[in-house]
């Protein structure tokens, strides 16, 4: 991205700041995902007859958040606020030796929050933050080695959300 380009992203983000002051919060967040390899159970036997559950690897894929927050209440030290957090990673590969899994998936998470801060209204706030929402998952049309995947394009799911900051 170019100097300008970015200048051009920064500047109306940070006069947005000055101007909602801390009721409102946004930010942008990118970086990996990273999965630990799993084993596919029961895909088959060998030719001895052991079963055959081999590793599935996935890739780490770039990853792009974006979080929108209002302060609801002020309480002491404490503030509430509710948030919509929202990750997607549009591609992550996928590799095992057995075939018939899609060579990749994407996936797409909103899940509203309640956030908790501690010390609301100091520079560096503590939280702690829960909710639940929804999943998207996007397979690829295609299959690992070859072929089409004749299965689901995609599936929605409930999603659980937590974290904290200290």
């Amino acid at each position: 991205m170019s100097a300008k380009r970015l200048f051009g992203v920064i500047v109306p983000l940070f006069v947005a700041s000055l101007v909602f002051g801390q009721i409102n919060e946004v930010s942008v967040t990118g970086g990996r995902t990273f999965v630990s390899t799993e084993t596919l159970l029961n895909t088959g036997l060998t030719a001895n007859g052991t079963p055959y559950n081999p590793p599935l690897h996935f890739g780490n894929p770039a990853t792009i958040d974006f979080n929108y927050s209002r302060l609801l209440k002020t309480k002491g030290i404490f503030g509430i606020r509710a948030e919509v957090p929202l990750a997607i990673y549009p591609r992550m590969d996928l590799n095992t030796a057995y075939h018939g899994i899609p060579e990749d998936m994407g996936a797409l998470f909103i899940t509203p929050s309640l956030r908790v801060n501690i010390f609301s209204s100091d520079s560096v706030t503590p939280w702690v933050s829960i909710g639940g929402g929804y999943g998207r998952f996007r397979y690829s049309p295609n299959l690992n080695f070859y072929g089409s995947n004749e299965g689901p394009s995609g599936s929605n799911t409930g999603v659980v959300q937590f974290g904290a900051r200290s």
